[in-house]
């Protein structure tokens, strides 16, 4: 019985699947899908479409950048939570992230919106998602909090490490994703829309610090930045332009984004080599 169970945990490996426990309905027995860390339509925008010979991204790693189809995925969740993320927030803000073709539908539409704060020769424009309906703010909110939570659950760093530290307020991350509590009330989120000429298909998972009794991570994808605070001290400068708790409940669209998202790239790529010869010098 041990090897009919353990051949078929095997089987069920090498069709993507196997039986355990979902991190995020916390049921037990079930199936598990091989999760992505940022979810597949992520990899899907940033693939070439140009008909190069190889259209994988390029990935950032402590070895340098490397051209590659390998994405994080691990033993995490339930097929009915995978459709729960992909329904709530996933599908709609991957279908209005900016595309491989170049079309971008959420800077189409706030293009045909008044900004409620912009000054002449200002490159940062503040929306009122309130005021413009065709604006998911929920599957905005969801989306990016699916991401930071998923973060927080499993050692995705090169070296097995949490890269997201939620601290007390994990279980109400995952609760709110569940449906069954709002978004916690010590925490602010960010939506930046990457604006500007040449938006970069540049992308990174969840990566921040701790400071001052403020958690703060970010990650980016094809035309968005997401930006999360987690703490009882978040200032209020942050939690004005919160996509939930904010007035009128704002995004922010900027040209800025794009050199200080280029420079922490690089910033990533300088501290993954420092650290592999650190390890190599340690041997």
């Amino acid at each position: 019985m041990q090897y009919d169970l353990e051949g078929r945990i095997r089987t069920m490996k090498c069709e993507g699947a196997m039986v355990g426990k979902c991190r995020l309905c916390l049921q037990d027995g079930v199936i598990l899908k091989r999760s992505h860390y940022l979810p597949a339509g992520v990899y899907r925008l940033l693939r070439d479409t140009t008909g190069l010979s190889n259209p994988n991204p390029y990935q950032l790693t402590g070895r340098g950048s490397v051209q590659t189809s390998k994405q994080q995925r691990e033993f995490l969740l339930c097929n009915d939570c995978e459709q729960r993320l992909c329904k709530q927030g996933e599908n709609w803000v991957l279908a209005h992230a900016k595309q491989p073709t170049g079309a971008f539908a959420l800077e189409s539409i706030l293009s045909k919106a008044t900004p409620s704060v912009y000054e002449l020769g200002n490159p940062t424009k503040l929306y009122e998602t309130a005021l413009i309906p065709e604006v998911n703010r929920d599957a905005l909110l969801y989306f990016a909090a699916s991401v930071f939570w998923r973060g927080s659950i499993h050692g995705w760093n090169d070296d097995g490490s949490v890269p997201v530290n939620l601290y007390s307020y994990k279980e109400q991350f995952r609760r709110f994703l569940m449906g069954d509590l709002p978004f916690p009330r010590s925490a602010s989120l960010w939506v930046i829309v990457r604006d500007g000429e040449e938006i970069s298909q540049l992308t990174y998972a969840p990566s921040g610090l701790s400071r001052f009794g403020i958690t703060m991570y970010r990650f980016t994808i094809p035309g968005f930045v997401f930006m999360l605070s987690v703490g009882r001290k978040i200032p209020e400068r942050l939690r004005q332009y919160c996509i939930l708790r904010g007035a009128g409940n704002p995004v922010v669209q900027t040209t800025i984004a794009e050199p200080w998202l280029m420079a922490e790239a690089r910033e990533k790529l300088q501290q993954g080599m420092k650290a592999r010869q650190n390890r190599q010098g340690g041997r």
